[in-house]
This record gives structure tokens, C-alpha cells and sequence, in this order.
């Protein structure tokens, strides 16, 4: 006799005694392969013990539509609760206040780096704009900048710091 049909014919004896002690016996014999399974889709124990649980629960609450095998089916269960859960945790991903800070943080970064951009471009020419960038932005040193531009060390430091000059001076002169 197919093990669905076992436990249907214990559910209809109607006794309670042989109801639990069968649902434990499942439960118990069943429990590691679908931990297994659920370990392969979520790294989180809180999660896998609660979806073990709703596995369990879907499948007492199904045996009598069980037409394949008892285990085929456990394992089809545990891998759809798996799969949603996924798919709910997707949809409603949550994130902690530190991340929702700093992503505004970032937000703000880069709208006031933006900004400072725009300044810049509109008091400096791009050569000034570009060594200002890669310094302050990218954190380049005056030597990297130099290499990358192709001029010598000792200019890209006398264009930093006449740039720098030049863009204060228009700035109070606004």
C-alpha cells in the first residue's frame, strides 16, 4: 500500500492517538530530505525551519489528492514553499535603516557632486575640471594624473592649484 493511502487509511479510523503517531512518524522520517532541499534554495535557519513546517502542514492538508509517490511529492512540496519564498522575499525586500541611510547618503553624494560638476564646468575649462575630478573624486594622486594625461607631475600640480584658485575667485566674484 502506497504511503498516502496508509496515512488516509489512519486519518479515517478517526483515532487521534494513531493520527499523531503517524503524522510523527513522517515527519520524523521525511524531515532531513527536505531540510536538504531547503538548504539548497535559503541560507537562513529562522526561514528553513519555518517553510519545514509549512511543507509538513501542506502536505497533511493534501494527502488525499497524493496520486504520485509519497516522497516525489514531499519533495515537489518543499521546493515550491522554497521557490515562493523567494520570490516573496524579492518582491518585498526590506531594507535595515543603516542601508535606507545610506543609500540617501549616496543619493545626496552624488546629486551634490553633480552639482559641484556643473559649477565647475561653468567657471573652468575641462582640462581644470578633469585634474580637479580626478583628484578630489577618484582620490588619483598628482603623479597618477600626470601619467594618465601625459604632462609632467610638477604641471598637473601648478594646474590643480591655480584651477582651484581660479575657481574660488569666481565664485566670490558672483
Amino acid at each position: 500500500m502506497k504511503e498516502a493511502q496508509k496515512i488516509l487509511k489512519v486519518i479515517k479510523s478517526g483515532n487521534r492517538e494513531k493520527i499523531d503517531r503517524k503524522f510523527s512518524e513522517i515527519y520524523e522520517k521525511y524531515k532531513g530530505l527536505v531540510c536538504f532541499i531547503l538548504t539548497k534554495y535559503i541560507d537562513n535557519q529562522f526561514e528553513i525551519d519555518d517553510l519545514l513546517q509549512e511543507s509538513f502542514i501542506s502536505v497533511f492538508n493534501n494527502i488525499d489528492r497524493i496520486k504520485t509517490d509519497f516522497k516525489g511529492y514531499i519533495v515537489s512540496i518543499s521546493k515550491n514553499k522554497a521557490l515562493n519564498y523567494l520570490k516573496q522575499k524579492k518582491k518585498y525586500c526590506l531594507l535595515s535603516d543603516a542601508e535606507i541611510d545610506k543609500s540617501v547618503l549616496i543619493d545626496e553624494t552624488r546629486s551634490n557632486l553633480r552639482l559641484l560638476i556643473d559649477d565647475l564646468n561653468k567657471k573652468l575649462n575641462e582640462e581644470e575640471v578633469n585634474i580637479i575630478i580626478y583628484h578630489l573624486v577618484y582620490d588619483y594622486t598628482f603623479k597618477d594624473i600626470a601619467i594618465n594625461l601625459n604632462m609632467k607631475e610638477s604641471t598637473i600640480k601648478t594646474k590643480y592649484f591655480r584651477a582651484l584658485r581660479k575657481y574660488n575667485e569666481n565664485k566670490k566674484g558672483k
